[in-house]
């Protein structure tokens, strides 16, 4: 790691349409860390991992990681909107 290394985590939370016009609630967890080498990773890590994949599924959802070794991390989770948004009914 390079001495002036400062670590971050970017959250986003946002709405997107799909081609088909479903709406979704993306969340995004972005880091910059180096990144455990997979095949070293404790085996606790991989439980919650396919926990949480298996939930965010459940609910209609999807849940990806995407890893780098020496840059870093992305988690991102895609839940239907419809489910988890409040819509507000006109006046």
């Amino acid at each position: 790691m390079k001495e002036d290394y400062q670590p971050e985590i970017n959250v986003t939370l946002k709405k997107e349409t799909d081609k088909d016009g479903k709406d979704w609630v993306v969340i995004t967890f972005e880091d910059n860390g180096i990144c455990w080498d997979w095949h070293q990773m404790p085996e606790r890590v991989w439980e919650k991992y396919y926990r949480s994949k298996k939930n965010i599924e459940g609910m209609g959802g999807t849940f990806d990681y995407k890893a780098e070794w020496g840059k870093g991390a992305i988690v991102t989770t895609k839940i239907p909107a419809e489910r988890y948004l409040i819509k507000k009914e006109d006046d």
